[in-house]
């Protein structure tokens, strides 16, 4: 038999920045400097990407008998201007296997 990549995932870290919420509590106008955006790591599966975000999956369930087709949860969005820096950690290639 013969395979033949039909899908591939890339897990992933990505360094961000983005805007943070700073609770609704009364803040003077000195204290405003103590705060700023928010900056974070986040490691998953890479599943989708366009010109604008990504979306990293924390969890997948391959297609199997059961589940026709692959099947993520815990999904994040980032926007690619607050994105840093990305690393791809491992790669995950889905096969199909072909009679010769």
């Amino acid at each position: 038999m013969k395979k033949k990549p039909i899908r591939k995932y890339h897990l992933v870290h990505i360094k961000w920045h983005d805007a943070a919420m700073h609770g609704t509590g009364q803040v003077s106008f000195d204290e405003v400097s103590d705060f700023g955006i928010m900056y974070g790591d986040i490691a998953g599966w890479l599943i989708y990407e366009n010109d604008d975000y990504v979306t990293i999956a924390m969890d997948f369930f391959p297609a199997s008998k059961d589940n026709h087709q692959d099947n993520f949860r815990t999904l994040q969005s980032y926007p690619k201007s607050g994105i840093e820096k990305t690393t791809i950690l491992k790669t995950l290639e889905i096969y199909e296997y072909e009679k010769n």
